[in-house]
């Protein structure tokens, strides 16, 4: 028997005439280029409102602008559309748009996207500013990231493997969000335990039996159908899969591999 999950993709009522879902709020959105793989990272309060302003702009091409024009060429029902978050407040929406730019390097200097700034609430003032203003806001806003605690990674016995000036430093160095990191309870991400801290990291931590227990897991298409089910993360390893990747997108609406991934309760 089939088994299905919610998938922020399926075509619903008020979907555009393409059948992408446009029903989002308060999110962080990627667009791909199919011809060359550039990425163009979002945020919106609407997006219904937003994808229309883009499709308004590569039509018009009133700015001379190389995503609008590759936009015009092929359409831009062609550039596939992700939804990365969504139900963000604003601080959120700031924040993951300046990490998933930075995740998946989409910079437009760097030859590699779209994107003309690092993101963040800042960015609609970056238009006004100088190219030398820009470059200098721009490193300031990377410096200053809204996620600067310190963390500490630990292997499977506890004990410490190498400490971070801050989140983002972890998250680049593995490609894995780091969420909910606490003082005391250690939190298991991208293979390894990690845990916050002010001054100086603990060098051993006690992790608990339980924590080290099989997870089962199930890879799911795109329209939310079972897949394939693995008595725990290290199996995803068998179908050439990366327990990591699949680890950083455990539980979310994002796809590793084109697959949307899930913890199970039995298998």
């Amino acid at each position: 028997m089939s088994v299905r999950v919610k998938n922020p993709n399926t075509k619903v009522k008020g979907n555009d005439k393409y059948g992408i879902n446009l029903n989002y709020k308060n999110c962080v959105y990627m667009l791909i280029n199919p011809v060359n793989n550039k990425k163009y990272i979002g945020k919106t309060v609407n997006l219904k409102e937003r994808y229309s302003q883009h499709k308004y702009n590569a039509k018009k091409r009133k700015e001379r602008n190389p995503m609008y024009e590759e936009m015009d060429r092929i359409g831009i029902e062609n550039f596939k559309l992700v939804i990365l978050q969504y139900n963000l407040s604003t601080d959120e929406m700031n924040y993951y748009e300046q990490y998933y730019i930075n995740m998946y390097d989409t910079l437009y200097k760097n030859g590699k996207g779209y994107n003309i700034g690092n993101g963040g609430k800042s960015e609609n003032k970056l238009a006004g500013m100088t190219k030398n203003a820009r470059e200098n806001h721009s490193e300031k806003l990377s410096q200053h990231s809204v996620n600067r605690k310190k963390a500490a990674k630990y292997d499977n016995e506890g004990c410490l493997i190498k400490t971070y000036d801050s989140y983002m430093e972890a998250e680049k160095e593995i490609c894995c969000r780091i969420q909910s990191l606490d003082y005391t309870k250690p939190s298991h991400f991208g293979g390894y335990y990690w845990l916050t801290y002010d001054d100086m990291p603990l060098e051993k931590i006690t992790i608990q039996k339980s924590k080290l227990a099989p997870i089962n897991i199930g890879r799911y298409d795109e329209h939310g159908f079972l897949v394939k089910r693995y008595p725990s993360l290290n199996s995803v390893k068998k179908d050439g899969y990366s327990k990591y990747k699949v680890s950083c997108v455990l539980d979310t609406n994002i796809m590793y591999e084109n697959y949307y991934w899930k913890t199970e309760e039995e298998l």
